[in-house]
């Protein structure tokens, strides 16, 4: 009965190899039929240690067991924990080549046709509400830094996502890069691309409302929009500016 599937298309993962699991391994007990192996589970001192035990500790308190939401959930933004992470110098700039953006966009289709597409394909009952997280604009500046070759490769790999994924019809798409005021905003953030629980809400709230969708109509005048203004943006008075208020801030 799945109706609505969201998922964050990650800039950062682009040009990732697209069998790239994370883990050397993962623990296929959890997930098999084979109840034999489940003592693997059932019997491991960390689990037993680190989460049974206290949980049982709670219950007997009477203390409510945490949701998996409040597990998951983040801290709150802070512009001052995000300046005090990022650093401008020591950044070496890049030789981008020919062959190398060949092979940066050969992984990224790659990744898509095996990891995004069929999804899609396989699923045309099921909406797929796919969105590039709003990384600060901290992090556009890294890329700015290690070379105007590199950030404007990086919007050119963006652009080629958003070209395979509109023609389908159970995609939606979106993109918060042209909120320029938001992203600029480190408070939204805890630091270069993680952003708040509440920055999340934001987002749903945009999707529901279809705001920043992008459409075979609007794409092109959203990558003309939002390339001008990564590649023209004054990082240095900005960087220089936030330095100081949040100096102030602390100050008081």
């Amino acid at each position: 009965d799945l109706k609505i599937v969201i998922r964050g298309i990650d800039p950062v993962w682009f040009t990732t190899n697209a069998e790239y699991q994370g883990y050397e391994s993962y623990p296929e007990y959890l997930y098999n039929n084979n109840i034999w192996d489940d003592m693997e589970y059932l019997l491991n001192g960390e689990v037993v240690v680190n989460r049974v035990f206290p949980q049982v500790v709670r219950t007997l308190a009477k203390i409510p067991a945490k949701s998996f939401d409040d597990y998951l959930t983040l801290n709150a933004g802070n512009a001052e924990a995000v300046v005090r992470q990022f650093s401008r110098t020591g950044i070496e700039k890049s030789i981008v080549t020919e062959e190398e953006t060949r092979m940066y966009v050969e992984q990224l289709m790659q990744n898509l046709d095996v990891n995004v597409v069929p999804v899609v394909e396989q699923n045309p009952e099921i909406t797929f509400y796919f969105f590039f997280p709003p990384y600060s604009i901290f992090w556009w500046d890294d890329l700015r830094l290690r070379g105007e070759d590199v950030l404007e490769r990086r919007l050119l790999l963006e652009r080629l996502v958003i070209e395979r994924l509109l023609p389908y019809d159970n995609v939606k798409l979106f993109s918060f890069n042209a909120n320029e005021e938001w992203i600029c905003d480190l408070d939204h953030y805890m630091d270069n691309i993680h952003y708040s629980k509440e920055a999340s809400d934001d987002i749903l709230q945009w999707m529901a409302n279809e705001e920043y969708l992008l459409t075979k109509e609007n794409y092109k005048e959203y990558i003309q929009k939002t390339n001008n203004f990564f590649t023209t943006f004054d990082y240095n008075a900005y960087y220089e500016n936030i330095l100081k208020k949040v100096q102030t801030s602390s100050n008081e």
